[in-house]
């Protein structure tokens, strides 16, 4: 990914309509570059670490390259800055080290931070994000989301509402309307 013209939420879309598993950008198992993975019966494309907007190609080597990949603030002290951490966060690309991209956002702005005396409570607790905030934050910092759709979320909506999703529209007839 990328081919052609085709964006790569094109191209996600059309893989997953053929029944190509397409991963999410993935902090401990992303390549710079889209990768293969094994699956049980073929492979799976693991979208690289390119796809984040503001990431660049030597940040990616010290992703990889990182020694302590257990945290993002071992991630931190292996030299990934705050800037790239909060960009890697805000992509959702942190959360096999934090599920939760606002704790993950958190937890990177303050990942080289000289710790201070004041006590912050060990916990703190983030509302989660919603199925369509997800793939908004895929969108604002990747430029596609592997997640879904970005009216996926409208689906059932849209349904109420009484209009047609796009192979409804096809089967009607040449002079009727829609919505």
């Amino acid at each position: 990914l990328p081919m052609g013209f085709y964006s790569a939420s094109t191209l996600i879309e059309d893989s997953k309509r053929h029944g190509i598993e397409v991963r999410p950008i993935d902090v401990t198992k992303s390549e710079w570059l889209c990768t293969l993975e094994p699956t049980g019966n073929g492979f799976a494309v693991r979208m690289g670490l390119r796809f984040v907007k503001g990431l660049n190609e030597l940040v990616s080597v010290k992703v990889r390259e990182a020694h302590d990949t257990s945290s993002i603030e071992g991630l931190a002290r292996s030299g990934v800055d705050e800037r790239s951490l909060r960009l890697l966060a805000e992509a959702g690309a942190l959360a096999p080290l934090e599920p939760s991209r606002r704790a993950a956002l958190w937890k990177a702005r303050g990942a080289d931070a000289m710790p201070l005396a004041l006590e912050e409570p060990a916990q703190l607790s983030f509302a989660e994000l919603t199925p369509g905030q997800h793939i908004s934050w895929d969108y604002e910092r990747t430029a596609h989301s592997t997640r879904g759709h970005p009216v996926a979320p409208l689906r059932n909506e849209l349904r109420r509402r009484g209009w047609l999703n796009s192979k409804e529209v096809h089967t009607l007839r040449h002079d009727a309307s829609a919505r």
